[in-house]
């Protein structure tokens, strides 16, 4: 799997992630390193586990090769999309990380209020 390029600089990036002091983050190196153990992943099987180890107060992002950039059998963002709307979880913010690979962030569906 190739690393994408043209990557945004990391101070233009991290301050639009959300994370706040004091909530602690899960951060998985490089792609490269982490694309041959994830291949091999059922998606369902990965999204809940996401949600499983993730604060129901946190976000959890998933990073997708832009629809020109997909490598074949690379999970696209309608699958990621797919599999996370069968959580409690959904979308609430996309963010471009570069040329070729955008974030999704996904929060803990909330409860309608009562009135």
């Amino acid at each position: 799997m190739p690393v994408p390029r043209g990557l945004r600089v990391i101070e233009e990036v991290v301050p639009k992630l959300g994370a706040k002091a004091g909530f602690p983050a899960l951060r998985i190196g490089t792609v490269a390193k982490y694309d041959r153990p994830l291949e091999d992943v059922d998606p369902p099987k990965l999204a809940r586990e996401l949600v499983r180890v993730t604060h129901p107060d946190g976000a959890i992002w998933i990073v997708v090769w832009k629809k020109d950039h997909l490598p074949p059998g690379s999970l696209s963002w309608d699958e990621a999309q797919r599999v996370m709307l069968t959580t409690p979880w959904v979308d609430n913010k996309v963010l471009s990380l570069g040329e070729q690979v955008y974030a999704t962030r996904y929060v803990r569906r909330r409860r309608p209020a009562k009135t």
